[in-house]
């Protein structure tokens, strides 16, 4: 197990191999035998740092610059026989570390409690028999089973798969999925690229796959960030440096003046010890005792403002740290963007609908564009119906929240049906699927026979609109209702909005058709619209970054998307 583990190359060998390396099969292991593997690589958790005793927090707070200074005068107060004033001087020491240990003792407290999450479950076979067992206890050989819904819990090698995509945003950023596969690729292929596998932390957003563990805790891709993340080098925060600065300068100053002080002294013929005593008291007096502490209480009310606003602050200074921020980088997916696919516009071919909202709000409209009348069933119901039909994704409100299955650009077409005032339950009841055509990365298209309630049988079809237009109707059918030079025009005129776009068709069979979908189906399709998306900013983005931008602060996006893609999302974002 220890040279295996070495292999890092999982994708490009076969699955079969990858089996053989891990001593397993599509059997799994057996309890015996994943016990020991426990033992030799350790539980499948992320690494963290064990929680900071209250001894070396309450240490902490001594470490300080003008703590420093402050000891010196009690010592030097104590040592001139000032009794009360060394007292006075060291009171302010404590209170001021007891205040600095108690919010950074809390707010340690609070930190511990949110990283102790419900443990999640990973379906797996172990002894020839499916089993659910916590995650922690998945090792590498352990055979698992995975489903629209999961949250893969090691790196995996996939050995089968059906129709799964998997959102791996955590992981590189991009909010959409990516679609899997077992097929060997090359030894360099990146990360982001590697369809063969599937990478601890991301989601399965739709259909089913199988594969085997190689890899757990620290030694998977989001374990290498986590680990990374730890080692990061702690640097002095600007008001560390600050109070450094103030305390060198306090010390030479009166060190200075103290020798001045005592050379007066001498030269106006005080007594040896009296001059000293001048020089000394004249340095504890200068001393600013009380400063500490306002920078301690200021700070302390800086972390409960925060705390007020659901921000954790570990570190007292921190807070003037924050302050003093003059850019801030902020990743685009899930930060400046909702990370879900939000339908904005439709378009049926001769008019375009604008969705309000930005979310998967029933509330929210579609109207017509620059108008506030809502877009009729004539319009773009059969375009909407299709969208919802063409679909294997699910919403659902249950216990005051939305609750989504599915690949999120299938979700949202979903949403916008919800918006029409669709129920995505009784439409696939009525109109029920008799046979469905995957989606296909390389096709680009996706289709479903389904028998209307009339007793039609209707194929739909969903598609990139390069790959849908091509199966419409041909320009020598007189039925031929739009120009495929103009669908392509606007297809590409709204992608370079910066959106997604889908386009739809439908196509109606004889009565005597068999209920599945040939490849001599795919033609003569009738255009019903095109419906475009995407990860649209949250509402409270605009006043945030204008706020940044008020109080001097420059804010800077980072994407993995096209250029012109990501200006388009700057532009909506900021204007």
């Amino acid at each position: 197990m220890n040279n295996i583990l070495k292999n890092n190359e999982w994708h490009s060998i076969s699955y079969n191999n990858v089996l053989e390396s891990l001593n397993t099969s599509s059997e799994g292991l057996s309890t015996t035998e994943a016990g020991k593997r426990v033992k030799i690589v350790g539980s499948n958790i992320l690494y963290r740092q064990t929680r900071e005793s209250a001894f070396k927090i309450l240490l902490r707070q001594f470490l300080n610059p003008l703590i420093y200074v402050l000891l010196a005068a009690t010592i030097l107060a104590v040592a001139m026989g000032k009794i009360t004033d060394g007292i006075v001087v060291f009171s302010v020491i404590i209170i001021n570390a007891i205040i600095g240990f108690i919010q950074e003792y809390q707010a340690g407290k609070t930190i511990h409690g949110l990283l102790q999450l419900i443990p999640e479950n990973a379906t797996v076979i172990r002894d020839g028999k499916q089993k659910n067992i916590p995650a922690a206890d998945v090792v590498p050989g352990d055979y698992v089973l995975l489903q629209a819904g999961d949250k893969v819990s090691a790196d995996m090698r996939l050995t089968f798969v059906k129709n799964m995509q998997c959102n791996e945003s955590v992981l590189t950023g991009e909010s959409l999925p990516v679609e899997k596969n077992t097929d060997i690729i090359a030894t360099d292929t990146g990360i982001a690229d590697r369809k063969n596998m599937v990478f601890s932390g991301t989601l399965i957003t739709s259909g089913k796959a199988e594969g085997v563990v190689v890899l757990t805790g620290i030694k998977t891709e989001i374990g290498k960030i986590s680990a990374l993340l730890q080692t990061t080098a702690s640097v002095k925060s600007p008001l560390t440096k600050s109070l450094e600065k103030i305390a060198r300068g306090i010390t030479l100053s009166i060190i200075s003046v103290g020798i001045l002080v005592f050379l007066i002294g001498i030269f106006r013929n005080y007594a040896f010890i009296d001059a000293i005593f001048s020089a000394i008291t004249l340095a504890v007096a200068a001393i600013p005792e009380g400063l500490p502490a306002v920078i301690t209480i200021a700070s302390a009310i800086g972390v409960m403002r925060m705390a007020n606003r659901r921000a954790i602050i570990r570190h007292l200074s921190a807070v003037e740290t924050l302050g003093s921020t003059i850019v801030i980088c902020s990743d685009k997916t899930g930060t400046l963007t909702l990370n879900e696919m939000t339908v904005q516009v439709l378009w049926n071919g001769t008019q375009k609908f604008n969705v309000t909202g930005a979310s998967i709000n029933a509330d929210d409209k579609i109207l017509k564009n620059d108008s506030d009348e809502e877009g009729t069933d004539n319009e773009i119901g059969e375009l909407i119906r299709a969208a919802a039909l063409c679909n294997d994704a699910t919403l659902h409100h249950k216990e005051g929240q939305w609750k989504a299955v599915g690949d999120p650009t299938e979700v949202a077409l979903i949403a916008v049906a919800g918006k029409f005032g669709i129920n995505e339950d009784e439409l696939r009841t009525k109109w029920r699927r008799l046979d469905e055509l995957p989606f296909n990365s390389e096709k680009k298209i996706m289709a479903t026979l389904h028998l209307s309630p009339s007793g039609e049988k209707i194929i739909y079809l969903k598609g990139a609109p390069e790959s849908v237009i091509p199966l419409l109707l041909n320009s020598d059918n007189s039925s031929l209702v739009f120009n495929t030079e103009l669908l392509r025009t606007e297809a590409l005129q709204i992608a370079e909005t910066g959106m997604r776009v889908l386009a739809f068709a439908s196509k109606t069979l004889d009565t005597e058709h068999s209920s599945l979908i040939t490849e001599d189906d795919l033609c003569d399709f009738y255009f019903l619209g095109m419906q475009a998306m995407s990860d649209p900013p949250r509402m409270e983005v605009k006043e945030a970054i204008d706020t940044c931008h008020n109080a001097g602060i420059t804010v800077k996006m980072i994407t993995g998307d096209h250029p012109s893609t990501a200006a388009a999302i700057g532009r909506g974002t900021w204007v």
